[in-house]
Formats: structure tokens, C-alpha cells, sequence
């Protein structure tokens, strides 16, 4: 399937294939394997490059992480653009560059839009059984990153049911609209987000394609049933004061005990780059030197483990429902629960009860005309009322 529009205007990336050539050529010696091997799915034969590191340990599971390129980009490109090599030099996870397909324009891509046309999903999942089948992968720590519409990928392999990946990341990439309500994720699910507020391709607030940045974070910190207003913002350092951006952290945590399952990493002035890296793109607005993208998700993926993550079949029932955005700026909630709701009730801040109206679909539940303030909600389900906390701002 072709891409959406916002994510053609991206400039090709080919036309630094040489310079992005060089610089891999002499970190790919260092490794124990760098090489590119193919995959037939879905009657297709699929590419892909699988680094290796010295270190790892045939007799020790090792983690795995998936890196994806964006659009009109490819694997060879991304291996070096969001690099991430010296890392699992030292960390010791094998690392995994797939190539998407080439759509109408002769463009790669990743089919994140549609269940029509090119198996992504279903390519990525086979990857991930292919290399487990050849190397010592530690089940509870598969991860995936992305760039731009491989980060817009990466989300969605986040949203299958039983998704064998324990987080996932995206820089410069959001969700797809409309794709909240059709999320399956059954369980908590880690994310890391890195966006730049004058990304020219893929607007930090959204267009008709894609969600603005701020509802995929709050989805998510909805999703994983983090406390409102429990998040942490910190101004990093301006290191580099020639890069022409400084970098934002918003941090979401559940509970102060565990690792925080929700990360935002706001570049101000940052263009549709990627922080860190030493590749220049053309006309794609400032690249933050304050932080390393690759350094900060590996961090991030490091702490979690997918058997840490219950399923919500085991889950008590405020962890089955999703309230999103919340808090909401248009007097509207969306409700999605793995269960039937049977009955809804509001209460103000007074402990007063309040008028709405109910939208109700098969799989999700609209609650909207509300005015401004902080709210109580309370769903009847499987005779037991659960309550949540929303805030109309």
C-alpha cells in the first residue's frame, strides 16, 4: 500500500548513501557478524541485516532489538543514521535492520496504515522467530525502534494482542488516526517517544494522518495506567549551543518503585532528525547534539523485561480500561475496555453528579460534552464498579 502524503515530502535519503557507507565500514569490522541475509514471506523475498556483537554468547539468551527505517530510507541507511552498533557492542544485544518494500514511486516503506496489501506485521513477527531460531534470544526482551514510518511501524506492533515485544520506540513517528480505538495491546506496554517541535514532516501537533504526539503519550500513559499529572519534566543541558535546539524530558511513571513505562523526549526547534547522529540530512531542520537518540532508548528498552508485564486476562479491571486522552482539551474521553461496560456515572469535584453524552460502539465508548474541571468516573462491570480519574482542561 502507498504511503500517506505528509510522509512523501520526506527528501530521499540515498543521497547519502556514500557518506553513510564510509562511516559503516569500519564499525562493521569490529563486529563478530554483519551480514545481510533474506527472509521469504507472504511470497515475497525480504531483506534484512543482523549485527552481531563480539561479545555475545551462544550459551547465554541475548536480548534483540529491531531498528526500522523511515520512509524512502532503507536498512543500510538506518544501521548508520540511528546507529546503535557500539551500543550492543558492550550491552550484547543482537541487532536487526529490515528492509520494508518499495511502494508505487519506487520508495521503501512500511505498510503501517493497512491491513491491504504488504504483511508488515506479519513479516516482522516471522523475523523475530527466524533469528530466535538461529541465535540465543531472551524471549522477554525484544524491542523495536524506529524512524519516522518506522516508528509509526513500531507502534503498531505494539498494539497486537500478545505482541512479543516488551517496549517499543519511536523518533520523528506517531500513530496512525483512528488507530487508539483498534489497539489490542493486552498488556502494559513501555514506550519511548522523541519528536522534534519543528518536525516539517510529521507535525509535533498532527495532521489528518497521524495523531499530534501528545495524545499518543497520553494514550499510552492511559494504556499502562499511570496517575494523572504524576509526570516529571526536566531540562536538559543545552551541551552543544551550536545545534540550534535544546531537549525536553517528561517523564510518566505508575509506581516510584519500578521503572517509569512512559518516556517523552521533546527536541525544541529539532527537525525530522534523529539526536545524536553525525549524519547530516538536507533540509530536514536541526539535529539535537544535547542527547543521543540510540543512547537514551537503549536506557529506556534496558529496564524491561516482558515477563514483568502481566496480560490483562490477569490484570484487575482498572488495568483492562483506557481512558484516553486524559487529561482532554475538546470536552471528550474515549473509553475502551476488554470487558462490557454496563453502566456509566460522572461525578464533579463536588461529588456532584453530571449530565453527558454517551457514544457507544461495539469495541469503544464515547463520553463528550463536559465543561472544564477534574472529574470521577465510574463503569459497572461484571457487577463491580471501577472508577477513574479524568481532567477536562
Amino acid at each position: 500500500m502507498r504511503l500517506k502524503n505528509s510522509l512523501k515530502n520526506s527528501k530521499k535519503m540515498s543521497i547519502i548513501k556514500l557518506t553513510l557507507l564510509l562511516i559503516a565500514l569500519p564499525l562493521g569490522l569490529l563486529s563478530q557478524t554483519n551480514q545481510t541475509l533474506t527472509l521469504t514471506h507472504g511470497g515475497l523475498q525480504r531483506t534484512y541485516k543482523i549485527y552481531v556483537p563480539a561479545i555475545y554468547d551462544n550459551n547465554s539468551s541475548a536480548p534483540l532489538l529491531l531498528n526500522l527505517h523511515g520512509y524512502t530510507s532503507d536498512m543500510v541507511e538506518q544501521e548508520v543514521y540511528g546507529d546503535f552498533r557500539a551500543i550492543a557492542d558492550t550491552a550484547g544485544f543482537i541487532l536487526v535492520h529490515p528492509n520494508g518494500t518499495l511502494d508505487l514511486s519506487g520508495n521503501r516503506f512500511w505498510n503501517a496504515f493497512s491491513a491491504f496489501g504488504v504483511d508488515d506485521i506479519g513479516f516482522l513477527n516471522a523475523l523475530v522467530q527466524e533469528i530466535k531460531q538461529n541465535y540465543n534470544i531472551n524471549d522477554n526482551k525484544i524491542y523495536s525502534v524506529g524512524m519516522s514510518n518506522g516508528g509509526v511501524m513500531s507502534y503498531i506492533l505494539a498494539c497486537q494482542a500478545n505482541s512479543p515485544f516488551a517496549a517499543v520506540g519511536s523518533v520523528t513517528g506517531s500513530m496512525p488516526v483512528g488507530s487508539f480505538q483498534n489497539c489490542q495491546a493486552n498488556r502494559p506496554t513501555p514506550i519511548i517517544q522523541i519528536h522534534g517541535t519543528d518536525d516539517q514532516v510529521l507535525p509535533i501537533g498532527g495532521n489528518a494522518q497521524f495523531e499530534p504526539i501528545a495524545q499518543v503519550v497520553d494514550f499510552w500513559v492511559g494504556h499502562n495506567d499511570i496517575p494523572l499529572n504524576s509526570s516529571i519534566f526536566i531540562e536538559l543541558p543545552d551541551i552543544n549551543t551550536n545545534d540550534n535546539s535544546t531537549a525536553h524530558q517528561y517523564i510518566y511513571c505508575s509506581d516510584n518503585n519500578k521503572p517509569c513505562e512512559v518516556e517523552y523526549l521533546e527536541i525544541q526547534n529539532g527537525g525530522h532528525t534523529w539526536p545524536g547522529s553525525i549524519v547530516p540530512l538536507p533540509n530536514m531542520g536541526a539535529t539535537n547534539q544535547d542527547i543521543n537518540a540510540s543512547v537514551e532508548i537503549w536506557r529506556f528498552f534496558s529496564q524491561f523485561s516482558k515477563d514483568q508485564l502481566a496480560n490483562n486476562s490477569s490484570l484487575p479491571l482498572v488495568l483492562q480500561l483506557r481512558l484516553y486522552p486524559n487529561p482532554s482539551n475538546d470536552k471528550q474521553v474515549f473509553i475502551s475496555s476488554s470487558r462490557k461496560v454496563e453502566e456509566v456515572k460522572i461525578f464533579n469535584s463536588l461529588g456532584q453528579s453530571v449530565p453527558f453524552e454517551l457514544v457507544t460502539t461495539d469495541e469503544l465508548m464515547k463520553i463528550k460534552t463536559i465543561n472544564k474541571g477534574s472529574y470521577t468516573i465510574q463503569l459497572l462491570i461484571d457487577n463491580q464498579w471501577v472508577t477513574k480519574k479524568w481532567i477536562v482542561e
